[in-house]
């Protein structure tokens, strides 16, 4: 019998389940029934009350997670099919359990339990089992299905359990069913996605957040293009409406209409399936402003539109300005002399000035095209304008790179065919692309060379120098030296490479100034002073070693300080050797001196007395004589005369060296001097019968300041020494003429020895001695040509006075002719 009973009973749970609804999952989300079609006639009634429990419960489980009921309505239809009896538990409605080994394993129940108080007992489900016990009782004593998600404890197996009531004919009462199917995969994705559902409000959260506090507006429009979400500064751009009224009159920065300019770019934008953007003024804040319109439509045929606004007032505003500093600029460009050429991002020639036209000589309405930069260069190479390469190509590639691979700044130098040399800076331009300047470096170089050159020669010059030479700069460092200053210092040539400062040097050459007996400290200090003072100082050393430096310091235009050392020693003893001989001479001049003065009576008496007897006895004073004694006599006489004439001659040109005679200066007619000088030698001119020739010109106003007595002796002295040499009959030549502010007289004459120069032989007479002696004491000089045979030329140079002395000496010759002379 119970065996029958059991038979109809799982017979019975098979049509039940078979008839039970089951869950899918829709395309919309929702969760609808199906009913099978083999369901029972006998068992419509139970089906139908089934059905209805099972849709209230699922309902109810829709809310907790839609797509695992669904999976776990599946799964249990499965395992009731395709597995059978074993994964459900049934109920007798007498109270008896029947269970299969695979739910028992899942609940990890000890034995097999036997009624509905074995799953509460002690070997039952327990304490975490509690909410599916009371399921079960609910169900067996109440009929309330139910459906839940046991986690076993032990297992850690998930299970969708599913109760219902079932009635049939052949049980006394409502047959109890309880599926159990394994979702632990489908468990664990709905952790998962309550997981990623949690972080997905965070993002929308942040996302809202971040875009309401944007700076400008940001919207929201659904399928129909109303406004579903608006931020802050959407807000704010409408007066600070909020954003419910916003919403609520769905009014548009552009206007409240339909036709408002944003719905209709939206409209637009979701028509064509992308982003749309327009410009429109909009008055924000009462205040006229430049919005740049944003519609962004989404993914899908009934999704929304994301939009936004710029404001572009300020870009407009900057555009403008930009605009004028760029034309501004280009006229500034425009009026260097400095080539300048702009190359855009797209490598194209963007602007050029004046000078760059001028210096490539290249068609302007060629470059007004904007031909690109390699165009450039190879218009260049055609007209033999670049610097020749090997590998043109490569190397238009290198500076093309320059686009994608310049750093900073590159320099290069050019050197053209026809001789001129170009610096090339190439740099980055802050608006794309290259700004590349040229400047025309022939000149500097050419300049560069002729200083290196300089500098060269500069140095091998100081090199060669006997002074030690070196430049201490402004510093206090030393900036340039020859090899002198190493040699005389004891400095190696590596040490003064290293630009060494002045108190370094010193302390090289300390032993040196400890030589020179020169206390430390103070002499340091003192040296490095002058470099402050800026004064010049010269200055001796005098070495223990007998040697003896003299130093000199000059201060330069520069700022730097000149310092050269040179070793006197030879030139001290030198100076040392003169200077006892000097003494030794001007001892000797006054000894001569004195020796003159002395003898001068001691000569003069004597002589003066034969003198004066020889007058006598020519004179026939003291009887007649013959005519061979009157001759004699006579030649006595002139000889005792001649003799004290040069003695009186020698007194005088010593007298004047030694500075004991004076020059009685006067200003008087030059002409008037000539006649004197010409009247005193009558007598000696006509005893060889020489004629005087005088060739004076307009020298009738001519004055001359100075020793009237002397410059006549002198003038004098010359004319009679020339007519000792003359032939007799001859002619003596005297001009006179002006050279400026002196006074040219010229003497010449032929001489009687046609081989030789008189001038050799009058040269040391001492009369013209004299002569010169007083021509010098006048500031004037005397000069013998002794370079021509036959022929004697003496010239004499005297200055005429200053304007000081021709005023008064004017004004005494005035008024001698009654109308005066007029003074040059």
């Amino acid at each position: 019998m119970w065996s029958q009973v059991r038979f109809n009973l799982v017979a019975l749970l098979i049509a039940a389940f078979a008839a039970m609804p089951r869950p899918a999952l829709a395309q919309t989300g929702d969760i609808g029934l199906q009913v099978s079609d083999g369901l029972l006639l006998a068992l419509g009634v139970m089906i139908g009350a089934i059905v209805m429990t099972a849709w209230a419960l699922w309902h109810r489980q829709i809310a907790i997670d839609r797509s695992l009921n669904a999976e776990a309505g599946l799964r249990f239809d499965h395992l009731l099919l395709e597995e059978g009896p074993a994964s459900y538990m049934a109920i007798h409605p007498n109270g008896d359990v029947i269970c299969s080994d695979r739910v028992r394993e899942w609940l990890d129940l000890s034995r097999r339990p036997n009624s509905v108080a074995d799953l509460a007992g002690e070997h039952g489900l327990g304490e975490a089992g509690a909410a599916l016990c009371a399921g079960i009782e609910g169900l067996y004593e109440e009929g309330l299905s139910f459906s839940l998600i046991y986690k076993s404890a032990a297992s850690g197996v998930a299970l969708y359990v599913v109760g219902r009531q079932i009635w049939t004919e052949e049980a006394e009462g409502p047959l109890v069913v309880v599926a159990f199917s394994d979702i632990s995969d489908l468990e664990a994705d709905r952790v998962d996605l309550l997981k990623d559902l949690k972080e997905s409000e965070q993002r929308r959260g942040v996302l809202e957040a971040s875009l309401d506090a944007a700076p400008f507006p940001v919207w929201l429009r659904d399928r129909k293009l109303d406004l579903v979400w608006v931020n802050k500064s959407y807000v704010e751009a409408l007066d600070g409406t909020s954003r419910k009224v916003i919403l609520g009159r769905q009014s548009e920065l552009t206007g409240t209409t339909s036709t408002a300019p944003a719905r209709e770019l939206a409209r637009l934008a979701k028509l064509g399936k992308q982003l749309i953007y327009d410009t429109h003024y909009v008055v924000v804040g009462n205040q006229r402003r430049s919005l740049k319109i944003f519609e962004i439509p989404h993914k899908g045929a009934n999704a929304g539109l994301v939009g936004f606004a710029l404001d572009e007032t300020d870009l407009e505003k900057t555009q403008s300005e930009l605009k004028v500093f760029t034309e501004s600029h280009s006229e500034t460009l425009n009026r260097l002399s400095t080539p300048i050429a702009i190359f855009g991002a797209d490598q194209t020639l963007q602007f050029y000035n004046r000078a760059f036209a001028n210096l490539w000589r290249l068609p302007e309405s060629w470059m007004d095209g904007h031909p690109s930069h390699s165009e450039l260069l190879e218009a260049l190479r055609e007209n033999r304008r670049l610097p020749e390469q090997a590998d043109f190509l490569s190397w238009k590639q290198a500076v093309l790179d320059q686009y994608t691979a310049l750093p900073e700044l590159v320099e290069e130098m050019w050197h053209l065919p026809d001789g001129r040399a170009l610096r090339v800076a190439t740099q980055p331009h802050p608006m794309g692309g290259l700004l590349v300047i040229f400047e025309d470096v022939t000149d500097r170089l050419a300049l560069e060379r002729s200083y290196n050159t300089l500098i060269a020669v500069q140095q091998a010059t100081l090199d060669n120098l006997h002074e030690a030479v070196a430049v201490i700069g402004s510093d206090g460092r030393l900036g340039l030296s020859n090899k002198n200053f190493a040699k005389i210092l004891n400095l190696t040539s590596d040490f003064l490479d290293t630009s060494p400062h002045i108190s370094d040097l010193l302390e090289r050459c300390r032993r040196l100034l400890e030589e020179a007996e020169l206390p430390w400290e103070e002499t340091k200090a003192q040296i490095q002073g002058y470099t402050i003072e800026r004064k010049p100082k010269v200055g001796r050393w005098l070495l223990t070693t007998g040697g003896t430096l003299e130093f000199a310091v000059v201060p330069l235009p520069d700022g730097a300080t000149l310092f050269t050392i040179m070793d006197v020693s030879d030139s001290v003893q030198m100076e040392k050797a003169l200077h006892e001989r000097t003494e030794a001479l001007i001892m000797a001049e006054r000894l001569k001196s004195e020796f003159i003065g002395n003898i001068s009576s001691d000569l003069r008496t004597p002589l003066n007395a034969i003198i004066g007897f020889i007058e006598l006895l020519h004179n026939e004073y003291f009887g007649e004589l013959d005519k061979r004694q009157k001759s004699y006599l006579g030649a006595a006489l002139s000889s005792s005369n001649e003799l004290k004439q040069s003695l009186d001659d020698l007194f005088e040109l010593s007298a004047l060296e030694s500075g004991k005679k004076k020059l009685n200066p006067s200003v008087f007619e030059f002409a008037d001097l000539l006649a004197a000088v010409e009247s005193g030698l009558e007598k000696i001119l006509a005893a060889k019968n020489i004629s005087l020739q005088l060739e004076t010109g307009d020298n009738s106003g001519w004055l001359v300041s100075g020793d009237r007595k002397r410059l006549e002796k002198a003038l004098r002295d010359i004319v009679t020494n020339l007519a000792t040499y003359c032939p007799a009959s001859s002619t003596l030549e005297v001009s006179v003429s002006k050279q400026g502010q002196e006074l040219e007289i010229e003497f010449r004459g032929s001489s009687s020895d046609q081989t030789a120069s008189a001038g050799l032989l009058i040269q040391s007479s001492l009369g013209l001695t004299l002569s010169e002696q007083v021509f010098e004491l006048h500031g004037g000089r005397l000069e013998i040509d002794t370079g021509s045979p036959g022929e004697c030329l003496i010239r004499c140079f005297l200055p005429q006075p200053a304007a000081d002395q021709l005023k008064p000496a004017a004004e005494a010759f005035t008024g001698k002719d009654g109308k005066g002379k007029a003074a040059s």
